[in-house]
Protein backbone atom coordinates (compact mmCIF):
# COMPACT_ATOMS: atom_id res chain seq x y z
CA UNK A 1 0.00 0.00 0.00
CA UNK A 2 1.33 3.51 -1.02
CA UNK A 3 -0.11 6.66 0.91
CA UNK A 4 0.88 10.36 0.45
CA UNK A 5 1.51 12.84 3.14
CA UNK A 6 0.57 15.88 3.15
CA UNK A 7 1.74 17.25 6.38
CA UNK A 8 5.40 17.25 5.61
CA UNK A 9 6.79 20.25 3.96
CA UNK A 10 10.88 19.13 4.51
CA UNK A 11 11.47 20.11 1.08
CA UNK A 12 8.90 17.46 -0.47
CA UNK A 13 10.99 14.58 0.56
CA UNK A 14 8.18 13.18 2.01
CA UNK A 15 5.73 13.90 -0.79
CA UNK A 16 4.92 10.22 -1.74
CA UNK A 17 6.17 7.75 0.86
CA UNK A 18 6.02 3.55 -0.16
CA UNK A 19 4.72 1.27 3.22
CA UNK A 20 8.96 0.71 3.30
CA UNK A 21 8.75 3.93 4.19
CA UNK A 22 11.21 5.24 1.01
CA UNK A 23 10.59 8.48 -0.37
CA UNK A 24 10.78 9.49 -3.53
CA UNK A 25 12.32 12.04 -5.14
CA UNK A 26 9.71 14.48 -6.48
CA UNK A 27 11.39 15.40 -9.67
CA UNK A 28 11.28 11.97 -10.35
CA UNK A 29 7.77 11.17 -10.34
CA UNK A 30 5.16 12.17 -12.71
CA UNK A 31 1.37 12.00 -12.21
CA UNK A 32 -1.97 11.47 -14.93
CA UNK A 33 -5.27 12.62 -13.30
CA UNK A 34 -7.88 9.18 -14.43
CA UNK A 35 -11.27 10.15 -13.62
CA UNK A 36 -13.62 10.56 -11.13
CA UNK A 37 -16.51 8.23 -9.37
CA UNK A 38 -19.20 8.26 -7.17
CA UNK A 39 -18.91 6.86 -3.73
CA UNK A 40 -22.23 6.09 -2.12
CA UNK A 41 -22.58 5.23 1.93
CA UNK A 42 -24.62 2.45 1.00
CA UNK A 43 -25.34 0.66 4.29
CA UNK A 44 -26.09 4.38 5.76
CA UNK A 45 -28.89 5.46 2.56
CA UNK A 46 -30.95 1.49 2.98
CA UNK A 47 -31.01 2.26 6.75
CA UNK A 48 -32.30 5.32 6.35
CA UNK A 49 -34.59 4.50 3.45
CA UNK A 50 -36.11 1.86 5.44
CA UNK A 51 -36.54 4.16 8.44
CA UNK A 52 -33.98 2.01 10.93
CA UNK A 53 -31.71 5.10 11.04
CA UNK A 54 -32.32 8.87 10.56
CA UNK A 55 -30.37 9.97 7.62
CA UNK A 56 -27.35 12.20 8.76
CA UNK A 57 -26.48 15.40 7.12
CA UNK A 58 -22.92 14.35 6.37
CA UNK A 59 -24.32 10.96 4.23
CA UNK A 60 -24.22 11.31 0.71
CA UNK A 61 -22.78 10.07 -2.46
CA UNK A 62 -19.54 11.58 -2.48
CA UNK A 63 -17.21 12.49 -5.87
CA UNK A 64 -13.78 11.12 -5.08
CA UNK A 65 -10.80 11.75 -7.63
CA UNK A 66 -8.28 8.71 -8.77
CA UNK A 67 -4.67 9.42 -10.16
CA UNK A 68 -2.01 7.83 -10.92
CA UNK A 69 1.85 8.26 -9.72
CA UNK A 70 4.63 7.17 -11.60
CA UNK A 71 8.30 6.77 -10.93
CA UNK A 72 11.42 7.24 -13.67
CA UNK A 73 13.97 4.65 -12.71
CA UNK A 74 16.59 5.87 -14.67
CA UNK A 75 16.26 9.48 -13.17
CA UNK A 76 20.13 10.79 -11.90
CA UNK A 77 19.21 13.72 -10.13
CA UNK A 78 19.01 16.52 -12.81
CA UNK A 79 15.64 18.00 -11.37
CA UNK A 80 13.14 19.43 -13.99
CA UNK A 81 16.10 20.26 -16.20
CA UNK A 82 16.33 16.69 -16.49
CA UNK A 83 13.18 16.45 -18.87
CA UNK A 84 11.84 17.90 -22.13
CA UNK A 85 9.44 20.29 -22.53
CA UNK A 86 5.70 19.11 -24.81
CA UNK A 87 4.71 22.09 -26.57
CA UNK A 88 1.02 22.30 -26.79
CA UNK A 89 0.78 24.79 -29.98
CA UNK A 90 3.24 22.78 -31.94
CA UNK A 91 2.01 19.77 -30.11
CA UNK A 92 5.79 18.64 -30.00
CA UNK A 93 8.47 17.81 -27.94
CA UNK A 94 10.83 20.68 -26.91
CA UNK A 95 14.53 19.91 -25.94
CA UNK A 96 15.46 23.25 -25.50
CA UNK A 97 14.77 23.51 -21.61
CA UNK A 98 16.64 20.52 -20.75
CA UNK A 99 19.77 21.42 -18.67
CA UNK A 100 21.74 17.75 -18.59
CA UNK A 101 23.02 15.81 -20.81
CA UNK A 102 20.05 13.77 -20.04
CA UNK A 103 17.35 15.24 -22.02
CA UNK A 104 13.99 12.42 -21.14
CA UNK A 105 10.59 12.97 -22.09
CA UNK A 106 7.73 12.38 -19.52
CA UNK A 107 5.72 10.72 -21.21
CA UNK A 108 4.13 8.49 -18.05
CA UNK A 109 0.97 8.46 -20.28
CA UNK A 110 2.11 6.67 -22.95
CA UNK A 111 1.43 2.81 -23.28
CA UNK A 112 5.48 2.17 -24.10
CA UNK A 113 6.87 4.86 -21.66
CA UNK A 114 10.12 3.84 -19.74
CA UNK A 115 8.33 5.49 -15.94
CA UNK A 116 7.05 2.75 -13.84
CA UNK A 117 3.87 2.86 -11.80
CA UNK A 118 4.03 3.54 -8.25
CA UNK A 119 0.39 3.35 -7.53
CA UNK A 120 -3.04 4.45 -7.88
CA UNK A 121 -4.41 7.18 -5.15
CA UNK A 122 -7.94 8.58 -3.96
CA UNK A 123 -8.81 12.28 -3.26
CA UNK A 124 -11.43 11.81 -0.85
CA UNK A 125 -12.04 15.91 -1.07
CA UNK A 126 -12.57 15.34 -4.89
CA UNK A 127 -11.69 18.60 -6.81
CA UNK A 128 -11.92 20.73 -4.30
CA UNK A 129 -8.19 20.44 -3.30
CA UNK A 130 -6.35 18.24 -5.70
CA UNK A 131 -7.85 20.86 -8.62
CA UNK A 132 -6.73 24.16 -6.56
CA UNK A 133 -3.32 22.56 -6.21
CA UNK A 134 -3.30 21.75 -9.65
CA UNK A 135 -4.57 24.99 -11.07
CA UNK A 136 -1.83 27.04 -8.71
CA UNK A 137 0.97 24.92 -9.46
CA UNK A 138 0.51 23.81 -13.49
CA UNK A 139 -2.73 26.18 -14.65
CA UNK A 140 -0.92 29.41 -14.33
CA UNK A 141 1.87 28.00 -16.74
CA UNK A 142 -0.51 26.14 -18.98
CA UNK A 143 -2.71 28.76 -19.28
CA UNK A 144 -0.08 31.56 -19.44
CA UNK A 145 -2.41 34.33 -20.53
CA UNK A 146 -4.32 36.50 -17.73
CA UNK A 147 -7.62 35.58 -19.38
CA UNK A 148 -7.17 32.11 -19.77
CA UNK A 149 -6.30 31.14 -16.12
CA UNK A 150 -8.96 33.92 -14.97
CA UNK A 151 -11.76 31.87 -16.74
CA UNK A 152 -10.86 28.59 -15.66
CA UNK A 153 -10.27 29.78 -11.67
CA UNK A 154 -13.09 31.24 -11.62
CA UNK A 155 -15.12 28.30 -12.84
CA UNK A 156 -13.10 26.17 -10.72
CA UNK A 157 -14.32 27.81 -7.86
CA UNK A 158 -18.03 27.76 -8.69
CA UNK A 159 -17.78 23.37 -9.12
CA UNK A 160 -19.97 22.20 -6.52
CA UNK A 161 -18.18 20.08 -3.75
CA UNK A 162 -21.45 18.68 -2.20
CA UNK A 163 -25.26 17.64 -3.40
CA UNK A 164 -27.58 20.69 -2.92
CA UNK A 165 -30.95 21.44 -3.35
CA UNK A 166 -31.68 23.87 -6.59
CA UNK A 167 -34.26 26.59 -5.86
CA UNK A 168 -35.97 25.02 -9.66
CA UNK A 169 -38.14 21.89 -9.48
CA UNK A 170 -38.67 19.22 -12.09
CA UNK A 171 -41.47 18.94 -14.42
CA UNK A 172 -43.82 17.40 -12.21
CA UNK A 173 -42.81 19.75 -9.43
CA UNK A 174 -40.05 17.61 -7.37
CA UNK A 175 -37.22 18.56 -5.43
CA UNK A 176 -33.99 18.30 -7.72
CA UNK A 177 -30.14 18.70 -6.85
CA UNK A 178 -27.08 19.77 -8.08
CA UNK A 179 -23.81 17.79 -8.33
CA UNK A 180 -20.63 16.84 -10.47
CA UNK A 181 -21.31 14.29 -12.94
CA UNK A 182 -18.53 11.38 -13.51
CA UNK A 183 -18.71 10.85 -17.16
CA UNK A 184 -16.31 8.49 -19.76
CA UNK A 185 -12.81 8.85 -20.28
CA UNK A 186 -11.96 11.11 -17.52
CA UNK A 187 -14.66 13.89 -18.03
CA UNK A 188 -17.53 15.42 -15.76
CA UNK A 189 -19.61 17.86 -16.10
CA UNK A 190 -22.76 19.07 -13.75
CA UNK A 191 -25.39 16.67 -12.77
CA UNK A 192 -29.02 16.99 -11.97
CA UNK A 193 -30.32 14.90 -9.78
CA UNK A 194 -33.88 13.42 -8.05
CA UNK A 195 -32.51 12.45 -4.77
CA UNK A 196 -30.29 13.78 -1.70
CA UNK A 197 -27.94 11.76 -2.30
CA UNK A 198 -27.14 12.81 -5.77
CA UNK A 199 -27.22 9.45 -7.36
CA UNK A 200 -29.86 8.98 -9.52
CA UNK A 201 -30.09 11.51 -12.27
CA UNK A 202 -32.87 13.30 -12.94
CA UNK A 203 -35.24 12.61 -16.42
Amino acid sequence: KNNRNLDSHDDYGSYLVDRDGYSYNPYSLGWRYLGMYIDCDLDSMYEAQEGRRKLEDNVECTRKLLWAAYVDPKYRGGSIGEYQYFNLTTMEWDKQYCQTKRCARMDCHEPNTHFNLVGVFTETDGLEDWAEQLFKHEGICVWNDDDGYEFMEKYRQIWPNYCYELSLTGDDGSTIYLHMKPEAWGNFTYGIYSDAYCSVESD
